[in-house]
């Protein structure tokens, strides 16, 4: 008797580890969908296009930016993170653009 109810035992925990591995399958499929929605939900470009449709914000003209030295000293390297900054910023600029028209 006592060695039926260790195989139903068995077989009911087969079953529940089956569930939740489906689950994660589950539950991973509807993270990599909301990981996509947040990407394109923070692209530049939507960004551009909410600021501009939403907030009537406009791209400053070409005039209006000032670029400053990454140090005091004229012609220094630029470090990583301003070289970057300074690409993003160029990026954004120009898909701001692009959804503006």
């Amino acid at each position: 008797m006592g060695l039926v109810w260790q195989r139903i035992e068995a077989t009911a925990l087969g079953y529940a580890v089956e569930n939740d591995r489906q689950q994660i399958l589950r539950m991973q499929g509807e993270n990599a969908l909301l990981e996509r929605k947040v990407d394109k939900g923070l692209s530049c470009g939507r960004i551009a296009k909410a600021a501009a449709s939403e907030l009537g914000m406009i791209p400053a003209p070409l005039s209006a930016e000032r670029a400053l030295p990454a140090s005091p000293t004229e012609g220094a390297p630029q470090s990583f993170l301003s070289s970057l900054l300074a690409r993003v910023w160029r990026r954004a600029r120009r898909d701001a653009r692009l959804f503006s028209s």
